[in-house]
């Protein structure tokens, strides 16, 4: 009997079939490299796992809590619509607000980024200055509907400043969701440049809003500084690692704080060192003291500036925002019961008293023998 016919197929059986599994194989080793433990995570975790074991508890490693930023489409903002009457806007001669409106309802007007509809509706109140001034005697009628339009403009300039700086991709991109946490060799807050920049905006447009008579900035020099620092923050991932970083270790300082405090009492019951005690003493010494605390302090340094200036930036503007954005931002305030900020720094105390009592309890507290 010829088995050949017969091996030939099923080997070719066999071989689609290795070939699948090895697929497969390799888009799960693939993906898991793409979800890989952030390497400052591990260090935290691995002083987890050791507390644990020496404490004779458990410890399951949570997922990584992920901040997603509001979506576009919750991120509106209501906005008067007002128009001029083509034939009489047309007929103001000598004004060159006829230029910036054809410019908006030019075909690429139509379709202006967040940050170009705030810098026309700027642009839309400097010209409209010198037109006032035109109309008021040359045309009184069309005077006095000009000026209804720039007094709503005026009164709504903060949300148009607001939309551009927190409803435009850019920041949604700078708070982007990730997996990664912060690393000690790159800068965190905003450069100083920028920072000033966009609280100069939005002091500006609440000055407008207050003092209808204030004399506009010349939007003409702030127009590139601007785009060029919104481009920067789309650019980068950094507010969703400082996110991601601070709400982890609060979970994981947590889970290791409520272990020391199910372990009181029990590690030196008499009050004397015990090899347990002793070994836990070691943990604190190279892995918490040794590993974690220093990362941690990194993290305090640098993040507390930072939510500094989210905070500013936040509270430039009086308007009622979002719900979905209002819940988000609750995340940035820094005394807010829902504050990442507030809850990591509780965390740390927390943390830090837990060792202290089971130390204390075992004579190991710096200076106690």
């Amino acid at each position: 009997m010829n088995y050949l016919p017969f091996l030939t197929a099923n080997t070719g059986q066999l071989f689609r079939r290795f070939s699948r599994v090895v697929l497969i194989i390799s888009i799960l080793c693939f993906c898991a490299g793409c979800s890989q433990t952030p390497p400052e995570r591990e260090v935290v975790e691995d002083y987890l796992w050791r507390l644990a074991n020496v404490l004779d508890q458990e410890f399951e490693s949570p997922g990584i809590h992920l901040h997603s930023y509001p979506e576009k489409r919750d991120m509106g903002l209501s906005l008067s619509t007002h128009s001029i009457d083509l034939l009489d806007f047309l007929s103001m001669t000598g004004c060159k607000l006829q230029i910036t409106a054809a410019q908006k309802n030019s075909g690429l007007g139509r379709v202006m980024m967040s940050s170009q509809t705030f810098l026309y509706q700027w642009q839309f109140l400097n010209d409209s200055r010198e037109c006032l001034d035109h109309l008021e005697t040359e045309d009184p009628a069309l005077y006095a509907q000009l000026q209804q339009v720039v007094a709503v403009k005026r009164e709504e300039l903060d949300r148009y400043a607001w939309l551009a700086v927190w409803g435009g991709p850019e920041m949604r991109h700078y708070y982007g969701v990730t997996q990664q946490w912060l690393s000690q060799d790159e800068a965190i807050s905003l450069a100083e440049d920028d920072y000033r920049l966009l609280l100069t905006l939005i002091e500006f447009t609440q000055q407008i809003k207050r003092d209808r008579e204030s004399t506009a900035l010349d939007v003409g020099q702030y127009r590139e500084p601007f785009e060029l620092t919104l481009a920067r923050l789309g650019q980068s991932n950094m507010g969703g690692k400082v996110l991601a970083t601070v709400s982890d270790l609060t979970t994981l300082l947590t889970q290791g704080t409520k272990m020391l405090q199910r372990s009181k009492g029990r590690i030196c019951p008499t009050g004397k060192i015990t090899p347990n005690a002793k070994i836990l003493h070691t943990v604190f010494l190279k892995f918490y003291i040794g590993k974690v605390q220093p990362y941690m302090a990194f993290v305090h340094q640098q993040t507390a500036p930072w939510f500094d200036q989210q905070h500013n930036l936040l509270n430039g503007f009086s308007l009622d925002v979002p719900d979905a954005f209002d819940e988000f931002q609750q995340k940035l305030a820094l005394t807010s019961s829902d504050s990442l900020w507030a809850g990591y720094q509780q965390a740390v105390k927390s943390h830090t008293l837990a060792w202290q009592q089971i130390l204390g309890e075992c004579g190991l507290m710096p200076g106690g023998g």
